[in-house]
């Protein structure tokens, strides 16, 4: 998908990539086109863990509730150990899922009385870079439109 480029030659691009675009008058993203001065109560907002990541949490603390009744019981060393296994592995598998897949970040907004899902991902990175851009547009509004 590839988003049409603004009709004014001259606007200031803030953000541009083939799916998104940010000038100082518009946001053009999910096929969609927004006036900045039409957008109200732009909110960030921040999705759960992933499902891999809740998963292993879970399984951890499963674990952990049945090992260590079973441990005190049994009391050799090995036992231990197994059930040291048992928890960390999926505490690893935890770490590692939400290092691979962070919580997706979403930026929304009210258009005429409507809200409108303007960025959904997990990238950081491009996520603050968004949110900026459209932040510096906002600020970038004469008073009176704002």
């Amino acid at each position: 998908m590839t988003v049409t480029q603004p009709d004014d030659a001259a606007a200031v691009v803030l953000y541009a990539t083939p799916e998104l675009v940010v000038t100082r008058q518009w946001i053009y993203t999910r096929g969609h086109r927004y006036r900045v001065a039409d957008l109200e109560q732009v909110v960030r907002a921040r999705g759960g863990l992933h499902p891999a990541a809740q998963g292993a949490l879970v399984v951890a603390a499963l674990d952990v509730t049945a090992a260590i009744p079973i441990m005190t019981m049994v009391g050799s060393l090995a036992g231990w150990a197994m059930a040291a296994v048992a928890v960390l592995v999926p505490c690893l598998v935890a770490v590692v899922s939400v290092y691979r897949w962070p919580p997706r970040q979403e930026l929304w907004a009210y258009h005429r009385g409507c809200r409108v899902l303007l960025l959904k991902t997990r990238d950081g990175i491009v996520f603050g870079q968004v949110s900026r851009a459209l932040q510096r547009a906002i600020e970038s509004l004469p008073t009176r439109q704002r």
